[in-house]
């Protein structure tokens, strides 16, 4: 009787076998798909030049330096070939700076006693960041270089909206609140 288990052995190995010859492939296919799923999964769509468009046109009447790099987006994307004339962006390039300098004239200086008390502002959205990304734009857009407009158009849209977040458009924001302090008074430390 020694000669039945053996054979079940056999049997069930063979049936193993024929099963994962066939449905091998097909578990191979599914595992390398999840994990191709999982290697993709956490980038963030690509903003396609009509979204960047769209965008730019909800933008521009948010005032400050805001609209006229909105203007200037929209006036970009919507020329032939993303290709603006020296002229044309000459003249976009003078109303933002013309509104950085009014924005920069309204936002209050930093207290030199206090630096923590005021929140850090968004990079992106930071009057400089902003001015350097509508530079490289002009750079993109007069040039010719449509993948440079596609970049910066990104970055630009990037840019405002965190720009407005940031007070960089219409009046000046007053800063956001800083979180509770402590009350001044005694030290005490929690019952434990």
């Amino acid at each position: 009787m020694r000669a039945l288990p053996v054979r079940r052995i056999a049997t069930t190995t063979l049936c193993a076998t024929l099963l994962l010859g066939t449905a091998g492939p097909a578990l191979a296919s599914a595992d390398s798909a999840s994990r191709e799923e999982t290697r993709t999964a956490p980038r963030a769509p690509v903003m396609t030049p009509k979204a960047m468009l769209a965008e730019a046109k909800r933008l521009q009447d948010a005032g400050g330096v805001i609209t006229p790099a909105a203007d200037l987006l929209v006036a970009v994307l919507e020329a032939e070939g993303y290709r603006l004339s020296a002229a044309e962006a000459a003249k976009h390039a003078q109303a933002v700076r013309t509104e950085a300098r009014k924005v920069s004239a309204r936002q209050p200086a930093a207290p030199a006693a206090a630096p923590a008390a005021r929140a850090p502002e968004p990079p992106a959205g930071s009057l400089p960041a902003l001015q350097k990304t509508v530079d490289n734009m002009l750079k993109a857009t007069t040039t010719g270089d449509a993948t440079g407009v596609v970049r910066e158009g990104r970055s630009l849209v990037t840019g405002l909206l965190q720009g407005v977040l940031g007070g960089l458009g219409g009046a000046a924001q007053p800063a956001p609140a800083p979180a509770a302090a402590p009350a001044a008074g005694p030290q005490q430390t929690p019952a434990t």
